[in-house]
């Protein structure tokens, strides 16, 4: 009770600091919208009492949205990035939440190795009070290399923050081994206030429009006002919201993650350039035509090399152990320095590539159920996209549904997560298969475009040059799927709380502004 009460004076000082800004002058609204006394200097002074009664019915609002939070409950089905950030995001605003995950390895994941995450979703677990949890798992990528696969020569070595990567509006680029990630999430979903079920495995989901329910192994049933399907590309989730099997098509190509022990790199001069000396480590990416390598440090004292390789054997799916032998097989062909790399391993996880579409609807047709993550966009095991725009989907859920007062809102608020962050998941993926600076894959491993941009990144002039870099900043290091659930609130929500009509609004009646694709920072 004292952590909610706490999150609610939090939610008051939020919407008191949005108030504020709403009065502040503001270029980009001449006399339009809110008109809290920003953007028009020339106004008659006739109307400022209309002004002050603006004011004063926009303060109203605020004060009504915190006293009248309804808090409300959640049933997480799945325990990875989506559910447990959604998990932390739901509760630390006040609501009820419980995840059930039908493993019990939450203190070491098995099956797990490195894992990258962008500096946008750095900074907002930072500003969730985790940035001390964070500092002792990972090392910030701070030195980024392009190389080529076969060869090894450097097509850009810059440094994070200086350089082609000049920026002073975005976080880290962390480096960690993913079950430390995980590890961390599920301590800090804990200490927000959510129950975690381990050893729990769900049977059914039953969407309704009033109190959906899951139906454990067990036989037990479980009754919330809102199921969140964050269990995976290969769920019970996806499986009910598609009402049947899945469509799985293997893309001949797999990921080989091995661990290396730092000290064997410290100890041959050929590799050891590959290290550090503090917590700023490097990040490069081999690039190459339908195959390509990243290596980074994690705390863990270890070097990680992530391989996106041929498959012609077709692994078991969805992950297995192979020996050296088969990892070096397929590694024929990489340049020497690499190979050097993978001969110092004692192992490799494998995970075959598959594609599977992303789902049209991520509500479900019956009721209150949404998917997110993995359930609802598969991603290539391995991008630095897995994992944030999994996060990104929980961070939306959670700040949406801090602004909750009553029942009516729940669907709507389902369908606005769906909608944008399904527009956000398509200019991600868009500007990926082009832009090799944002770091998600190698160039080449999937889209030959952006190795051809790779390729020829030396002949682009500095204008062309930044507009690529201002590309990968503006859409994908500088988003904020929090501010994004504020945008929706502010445009739509809290305009309709302002009229009086939130207990009677319709998601149907509320249009999503379309934005081009391409000339769109969001």
């Amino acid at each position: 009770m004292a952590a909610r009460f706490m999150h609610l004076h939090h939610l008051r000082d939020r919407d008191q600091e949005f108030l504020d800004s709403l009065r502040s002058p503001d270029p980009e609204h001449t006399g339009g919208g809110w008109g809290l006394g920003g953007g028009n200097e020339e106004k008659a002074e006739d109307e400022d009492e209309e002004d002050n009664m603006d004011w004063d019915q926009a303060q109203a609002v605020v004060e009504r949205m915190v006293s009248q939070f309804l808090p409300i409950e959640f049933i997480i089905i799945g325990g990875g990035v989506a559910g447990l950030t959604a998990a932390c995001a739901l509760s630390k605003v006040g609501h009820r939440v419980t995840v059930l995950e039908q493993g019990d390895d939450f203190m070491q994941t098995e099956f797990s190795g490195g894992c990258r995450l962008a500096p946008n979703m750095t900074k907002k677990y930072y500003d969730w009070g985790l940035e001390e949890e964070f500092r002792k798992i990972s090392m910030t990528g701070h030195y980024i290399t392009l190389a080529y696969y076969d060869s090894g020569n450097v097509s850009i070595a810059a440094e994070w923050g200086r350089d082609y990567f000049a920026v002073d509006r975005v976080g880290e680029y962390v480096q960690m081994h993913f079950a430390d990630f995980r590890r961390v999430l599920y301590e800090s979903a804990l200490k927000f206030g959510a129950t975690i079920r381990s050893k729990t495995v769900v049977k059914a989901l039953s969407p309704t429009s009033n109190r959906p329910s899951v139906t454990l192994d067990t036989g037990e049933e479980i009754f919330a006002d809102v199921l969140v399907g964050a269990d995976g590309s290969h769920s019970i989730s996806r499986a009910t919201m598609i009402g049947g099997a899945d469509e799985m098509t293997r893309k001949n190509l797999a990921l080989f993650n091995a661990e290396i022990p730092r000290e064997k790199l410290a100890a041959d001069p050929d590799v050891a350039q590959f290290l550090t000396e503090n917590q700023y480590g490097q990040l490069i990416l081999w690039m190459g035509d339908g195959k390509g390598a990243i290596g980074f440090c994690t705390a863990r004292e270890e070097f990680t090399i992530q391989a996106f390789l041929p498959d012609p054997k077709g692994m078991p799916f969805p992950c297995s152990a192979v020996d050296k032998s088969t990892l070096l097989e397929a590694m024929q062909g990489c340049e020497p320095r690499l190979y050097k790399l993978a001969q110092m391993s004692d192992r490799a996880l494998v995970t075959p590539i598959v594609e599977r579409p992303h789902l049209e609807d991520w509500v479900h047709e019956n009721g209150r159920m949404l998917v997110i993550g993995e359930a609802a966009h598969p991603l290539t095991t391995g991008s630095v996209y897995a994992p944030g725009l999994a996060a990104g989907d929980a961070m939306m859920l959670g700040r949406l549904f801090s602004h909750l007062r009553s029942h009516e809102q729940i669907t709507p608020f389902l369908f606005a997560v769906e909608e944008v962050r399904q527009k956000r998941i398509a200019r991600a993926l868009k500007v990926q298969m082009v832009n090799p600076a944002v770091l998600s894959l190698p160039a080449g491993v999937e889209h030959k475009e952006s190795l051809k941009v790779a390729e020829n990144i030396t002949d682009l002039s500095p204008v062309e040059l930044n507009e690529l870099l201002e590309e990968a900043l503006t859409i994908v290091f500088t988003y904020d799927p929090e501010d994004e659930a504020d945008d929706w609130w502010m445009q739509w929500g809290m305009l309709r709380e302002r009229a009086g009509s939130a207990a009677q609004m319709s998601f149907s009646s509320i249009p999503f502004v379309q934005e081009d694709v391409q000339t769109t920072s969001d």
